[in-house]
């Protein structure tokens, strides 16, 4: 089964594609991220609609930042991945199934800022200084309000710049990553040839459609808050699924959903679901790695941590 085939090769082809020529290192890393170009590197303004700025930057400036949000986001999923394997028996259940969900979560911001989209949050002084930026540049007032932002980055036809379109959202950080997200997935889903990457997305999509976008926050909130998830726990009446690590196991898993209610059922295809995102934005990085002029400093880092707790950095192959 071709999991990862045409649609797949699309994201690697429209958003890997373009980084290849950039790289950031590790003493880079604080000067090249999204917030940081916000602060200082805004080159233009390109239009103001009801809370949706278009912001115009240099290519590189806003490549290179995008690189810094996937580097620190991939970095985060790599520490829960060697936290989940080497506490697979260990860990509360409850405490399992947090530290499974954070995995998923850092992974599928990866993939999203791959996909050049995501959200950030920006506080009340990061406003200030946006804000006053936006306002020199437009010549006439503009306040961009504290909160939580949608991202996705644009070209325009008759400019060698890129835009950042960043527009408010009333979502909270992890509602809208899993939305974004599904608008990802819909734009795969386009492609309506019947094949079997294809056939293999509806049914990640029925699995959003049958528990809500956002079903494994709210999964986690409840196990994470909810004072009877520490009885369950203790009482083994919960359970945190651990799916191997392997493209052929998870693929299989997905492929035999059926919509059940049961908790530890919705728990397992949780868990599933952020495996999955975490192979896509694996293949995806691995793209660039060997395509690209990658920063040897970085990949070191992670190679070394990695290793030191007897793991290596998984690569998937595109078909079971």
């Amino acid at each position: 089964m071709l999991v990862f085939g045409d649609r797949y090769n699309l994201v690697r082809d429209n958003y890997i594609f373009p980084l290849l020529n950039f790289k950031v290192d590790i003493d880079k890393l604080e000067y090249n991220n999204l917030k940081y170009a916000l602060k200082n590197k805004i080159k233009g303004l390109k239009s103001i609609e009801d809370r949706k700025y278009e912001i115009m930057f240099n290519k590189d400036d806003l490549l290179k930042a995008l690189l810094g949000d996937i580097d620190y986001f991939y970095t985060r999923s790599l520490v829960q991945y060697v936290n989940i394997l080497n506490s697979r028996d260990k860990l509360s259940s409850c405490w399992g199934i947090v530290t499974q969900y954070y995995f998923s979560f850092f992974s599928v911001n990866t993939l999203l800022r791959m996909a050049h989209r995501g959200n950030t949050y920006l506080n009340y002084r990061e406003c200030k200084l946006v804000s006053d930026i936006l306002t020199a540049l437009n010549g006439s007032l503009i306040e961009v309000q504290p909160g939580n932002y949608v991202f996705h980055i644009k070209e325009y036809d008759d400019s060698t710049d890129l835009c950042l379109e960043l527009k408010k959202t009333s979502n909270g950080t992890h509602e809208q990553t899993w939305s974004t997200l599904g608008t990802l997935l819909e734009e795969l889903l386009n492609n309506k040839t019947k094949d079997e990457e294809y056939a293999f997305l509806r049914i990640i999509k029925q699995i959003t459609d049958e528990y809500k976008l956002n079903f494994p926050s709210t999964i986690r909130n409840e196990v994470n808050y909810k004072p009877q998830y520490g009885y369950m726990s203790i009482n083994n009446k919960i359970t945190n699924f651990v799916p191997d690590m392997d493209l052929k196991v998870i693929v299989n898993e997905i492929l035999k959903f059926t919509p059940n209610d049961d908790e530890d059922y919705k728990i397992k295809m949780s868990a599933l679901y952020g495996n999955f995102f975490f192979i896509y934005s694996s293949k995806l990085l691995n793209e660039y790695i060997d395509r690209g002029n990658f920063s040897k400093s970085t990949q070191k880092v992670k190679v070394q941590y990695i290793k030191k707790f007897g793991f290596q950095i998984p690569k998937f192959p595109d078909a079971i």
